[in-house]
């Protein structure tokens, strides 16, 4: 027994030693370099190795501004070339975070897992990740400018009204730059300058029209509806004129729903609009574009006729000649607007347009999906300025629905 004690005192005694040494090491080097970079640590190719922060601070954002204004992209696509620099696009780095992971890198608040990084650091390269923010919003204002210089001279679809028949032309495709793609691709040239190669290649997609002829050919009139210009008013039939053939050509398609006022667009003297009677404050005057209600409502008859979803639709504040009580629609700019919705399962065109003998004429043509259907519209009058207004729905001869359209009350002129 004397014997054994010194015996494991000795090993015992160097572990002790060499945990001492091992902690008196651990704690020079966590001491040393607990404000610093750890060895081996990169960004951007730069060794930020054992640098302070505010040594980190200085070259980081010398960096990046240098990289800002010296570095721009060249995007190609046939014969596009689009320079831009980083400012253009509004990229940023974001060199707070960057410098806060090269502080922070392999580094977990605890004595011994921080020294044991420290000192292992040597080993190992650790490149951090290049943090910026990409403009979306100019990007985009970007895409656009490339896509309408790719779509300049690019023949459009159209429909043409031939011998009460309709003919759809399909045009070429609708070009544009794959956003996600450059998105993509400005990010990876972003983390890799290094070699100088900032050309981009745009990805353009192609869009071809979702119609096809086949559809067209099988599409009727549906709904029509026609009202007669009540006097010779030569601006008045201007103003219906251009009205009607803005409108006309028109494609919606399933579940859209088509506006008056939005898709006529500006109606001003410099678009070639006249000024003609029309109705304001109870009144009779003359109003630029005066009398495009006429077509308004001609087309909201057709709609009617065509059993489509009315959306939106307001009457006159006074009696108009051209079709009876509760049957009209008015518009106004940005205020007043007649708003149908396609309800139908295939796509349907309006045409609209001034007959030369004399007639406001508005179609609507689409797929027959109900023959044996019929729509007729009553309207009762409890007064000369009051009106009720019914749709009803008759299939194979017989009434299955009557639906309240609306319930009118105009002034006296």
């Amino acid at each position: 027994m004397k014997n054994k004690f010194p015996k494991m005192f000795i090993p015992l005694s160097i572990v002790c030693f060499i945990a001492i040494i091992t902690t008196m090491v651990c704690a020079i080097s966590y001491n040393l370099h607990k404000d610093k970079v750890y060895s081996n640590v990169y960004l951007d190719d730069i060794d930020l190795s054992g640098l302070k922060e505010t040594e980190v601070k200085d070259i980081v954002k010398k960096h990046f501004d240098d990289k800002i204004s010296n570095n721009k992209f060249i995007f190609t696509h046939k014969n596009i070339k689009e320079t831009k620099s980083l400012k253009d696009l509004s990229i940023t780095f974001d060199t707070d975070t960057m410098i806060k992971d090269a502080l922070s890198k392999n580094k977990r608040n605890n004595f011994f897992i921080d020294s044991f990084n420290y000192l292992s650091s040597n080993k190992t390269r650790i490149d951090l990740q290049i943090k910026f923010n990409i403009n979306k919003d100019l990007l985009t204002e970007f895409c656009s400018k490339i896509d309408q210089e790719l779509n300049k001279n690019k023949k459009l679809s159209k429909i043409e009204f031939l011998n009460n028949k309709l003919e759809y032309k399909i045009g070429d495709p609708d070009l544009s730059v794959d956003f996600d793609e450059l998105s993509n691709s400005i990010s990876t040239k972003l983390n890799d300058f290094k070699n100088n190669n900032n050309t981009i290649n745009l990805k353009i997609n192609e869009a071809k029209s979702p119609l096809s002829t086949d559809t067209f050919s099988k599409m009727t009139i549906i709904g029509s509806y026609k009202t007669k210009l009540p006097n010779a008013n030569v601006d008045r039939t201007n103003n219906i004129r251009l009205f009607m053939n803005k409108l006309s050509g028109t494609i919606i398609m399933p579940d859209n729903v088509f506006s008056c006022d939005k898709t006529a667009g500006r109606r001003e003297m410099q678009d070639g609009y006249k000024p003609a009677p029309a109705f304001a404050s109870n009144k009779v005057v003359d109003s630029v574009a005066g009398g495009i209600c006429q077509g308004v409502s001609t087309i909201y008859n057709a709609v009617l006729y065509a059993d489509l979803q009315i959306v939106e639709r307001a009457p006159h504040a006074m009696l108009v000649t051209y079709v009876e009580a509760g049957r009209d629609a008015t518009i106004a700019s940005g205020q007043i607007d007649f708003k149908f919705k396609n309800n139908k399962k295939n796509p349907i065109v309006l045409q609209s347009y001034v007959s030369n003998d004399g007639y406001v004429v508005a179609n609507i043509w689409g797929i027959n999906e109900n023959p044996n259907r019929e729509i007729k519209i009553v309207v009762n009058h409890p007064s000369t300025l009051t009106s009720s207004t019914y749709k009803q729905t008759y299939e194979n001869g017989k009434l299955i629905k009557s639906d309240h359209l609306s319930s009118d009350k105009y002034n006296a002129h």
